[in-house]
């Protein structure tokens, strides 16, 4: 109530100060627009065929508009996400990422940066997702000097990881306005065997590498981990009262411990864990496993007849509880992820699925389209109550007809403007383009009921009369 009073009071008081027409330049304009006015009432015949280029260029110039769903956030803030193969070691990952500080530091773009460990940096927007706790994974947050120096910093930073550090990871990514998507091109595959979504998913990828403007190609699932898996004999661990449980909680006390409290350290909970010497590694075979029971304990060896290491998947994602592996790639700034989906869809959409497997496009494209068929389920239902509303408003269909017939041409200037301006379509654009049309229908409401009014008083030239009535929402319409 308060910021209206403002509005209806000091702000018009202001204006009246300090915004000072020049008359002559008003009664300039406005005799332009009224001899615009009356030949367009003059000549109808011409005006509406005068359109028809109009429209016609429009349409053909509607495919040229790129699509970017939501763009980027013009904050001059970048991260790096940086990942070791599998399995690496947390003081590999400093280690790393202390070399890639110093690269830092001497980058004239970069102001600051934080830097995390095994993690991501603490969320500070709904935008930023984080990764998952992982020993061989680090991130740094980049303010750098201004938005426009990102492209250079990006572009020197992408060449000298490759060189340096060519067995990592490495990313860089801006900062989004609205989706949390780690990729904006993503391909998934769903099925049972993770052979064969590991396969398509290297088709995908194979396929995203040749495209000049994909870069960051990868999958989610990673890399295969290193497991070293014992080969129990029955009979004799059925003999020593040992069963698979047993061997596997005394593996895990040799390797990564097992958890027996939390210690509080300031404001944190640190965990305790029981984990044998790196001596007792060395040799597994004298591992003492324990019953359950707490009986008694025997050497791993004389319930195993060896060891054998294999490869095996560490991280799988599923969706809808089926494994889903997520074939993925950035853009590079020049283009928007709408253009390189479409470039490469047909190639994509032809890889050969087995039964019971299937492919669907997430990344920005499942975002967009999730957000625009939402909206459109409930036009129709917008639609109809807006056509209901002007009916009764004017009691006949003639004013609602025109009214409605004038929001297509909305599209002319959107197109034009995006065009000239080098701006993509996105979901602000088409929430931006519902909001024009609703401009629309109030300015044309405004004028019909101008007009509706000259014509009961009997003006014979109610178009020229009702301009002045029309100067309000035509300059709040041209603000918009």
């Amino acid at each position: 109530m308060f910021s209206w009073l403002v509005a209806m009071t000091i702000t018009a008081l202001l204006c009246w100060l300090f915004l000072k027409p020049d008359l002559k330049e008003e009664a300039e304009k406005e005799s332009l627009y009224k001899r615009l006015v009356s030949w367009t009432v003059d000549n109808p015949a011409k005006a509406l065929t005068a359109l028809i280029p109009l429209v016609t260029a429009t349409a053909i110039a509607i495919p040229s508009v790129a699509v970017n769903f939501i763009p980027q956030s013009d904050r001059p803030i970048i991260f790096l996400d940086y990942w070791l193969p599998n399995g690496a070691k947390i003081e590999r990952t400093a280690d790393d990422l202390k070399r890639v500080e110093q690269w830092l530091i001497a980058q004239p773009e970069v102001e600051s940066f934080s830097t995390s460990i095994g993690a991501s940096v603490p969320r500070f927007s709904v935008t930023v997702e984080p990764e998952p706790l992982d020993s061989a994974y680090g991130q740094i947050l980049i303010n750098t000097v201004d938005f426009h120096s990102i492209n250079g910093l990006i572009a020197r930073g992408d060449k000298w990881l490759a060189q340096n550090f060519p067995d990592a990871e490495p990313r860089f990514r801006n900062l989004k306005l609205a989706t949390a998507d780690k990729f904006s091109v993503e391909a998934r595959f769903s099925g049972p065997d993770e052979a064969v979504l590991h396969d398509l998913a290297s088709q995908a990828k194979a396929i995203f590498a040749t495209h000049p403007d994909a870069k960051y190609i990868r999958d989610d699932w990673r890399q295969p981990s290193k497991v070293l898996k014992p080969i129990i004999n029955q009979q004799r661990a059925r003999e020593a009262g040992i069963n698979r449980t047993d061997i596997a909680f005394a593996m895990k006390r040799s390797s990564d411990g097992m958890p027996l409290g939390q210690m509080n350290w300031n404001d944190e909970l640190i965990p305790i864990r029981l984990r044998a010497d790196s001596q007792d590694m060395a040799s597994l075979e004298t591992l003492p496993v324990k019953s359950i029971l707490g009986l008694h304990s025997v050497p791993l060896g004389q319930v195993v007849d060896g060891f054998e290491l294999e490869m095996e998947q560490s991280m799988i994602w599923r969706r809808d509880r089926v494994k889903t592996i997520t074939a993925q790639a950035d853009v590079a700034r020049t283009t928007t992820p709408a253009r390189v989906r479409n470039a490469l869809i047909d190639q994509i959409e032809a890889i050969a699925l087995p039964p019971g497997y299937n492919m669907e496009w997430g990344g920005e494209y499942y975002d967009e389209h999730k957000a625009v068929t939402d909206i459109m389920k409930q036009m129709p239902k917008a639609l109809l109550i807006m056509v209901i509303i002007l009916v009764a408003m004017f009691n006949r269909f003639k004013q609602p007809i025109i009214i409605l017939a004038t929001i297509p041409l909305a599209a002319c200037g959107a197109t034009f403007a995006l065009i000239g301006l080098d701006k993509p379509f996105g979901f602000m654009a088409l929430v931006g383009a519902i909001t024009l049309s609703g401009m629309i229908i109030k300015n044309g409401i405004v004028l019909m009921d101008q007009i509706e009014l000259e014509r009961a008083n009997g003006k014979g030239y109610p178009m020229l009369s009702s301009m002045q009535r029309l100067t309000v929402p035509w300059r709040s319409a041209w603000v918009h």
